[in-house]
């Protein structure tokens, strides 16, 4: 019996031996899976680091060029105003040059009409004058009423200058 209780022993300590080294072996397992897992982990921590690092150097960029073309924009829009102002001066000027000129060019129009007209009128009168005044006032009747038209006398004018002309 002695001999059965120590076969049965030997056998339970191999068993127990078995399922010792088995155990070592899971936890053996399970520390390697915690290692990768440990080191995936500072893999991604890093790599988060990195891309926040990134991040936020990416952001830092992105932002100074967003001012830098916001600078650009508002120099460009400074400039536009300017040149609108400018121009805007410029048309206005040229606006109030040309109604001068419209203007100035109406009168002077307006004006060679009436110096036109006028000559007309002088040498009309100096042609009516001069035959008048070859007809030694026979018939010049006519004449003195035309040119008194002309010139824009009253009818007191006009007697007047029948009784001059009656008189000898």
């Amino acid at each position: 019996m002695a001999k059965e209780n120590i076969d049965d022993l030997d056998r339970k300590l191999a068993s127990c031996l078995r399922t010792i080294d088995a155990k070592n072996m899971e936890i053996l397992n399970l520390q390697t899976a915690v290692g990768q897992y440990d080191a995936e982990i500072e893999a991604k921590s890093i790599s988060n680091g990195d891309c926040d690092h990134t991040s936020k150097r990416e952001k830092e960029d992105i932002l100074g060029r967003l001012s830098e073309a916001e600078g650009t924009i508002a120099d460009g829009k400074s400039k536009v105003t300017k040149d609108n102002e400018k121009l805007r001066w410029a048309l206005e000027q040229s606006m109030t040059w040309l109604n001068r000129m419209s203007v100035d060019s109406f009168y002077l129009v307006e004006s060679r009409h009436v110096i036109k007209r006028a000559v007309l009128h002088v040498r009309t009168l100096i042609k009516l004058s001069v035959t008048y005044f070859q007809r030694n006032h026979s018939k010049g009747c006519e004449q003195r009423l035309l040119m008194v038209h002309m010139l824009g006398f009253s009818d007191e004018d006009m007697q007047r200058l029948s009784q001059e002309a009656r008189q000898p």
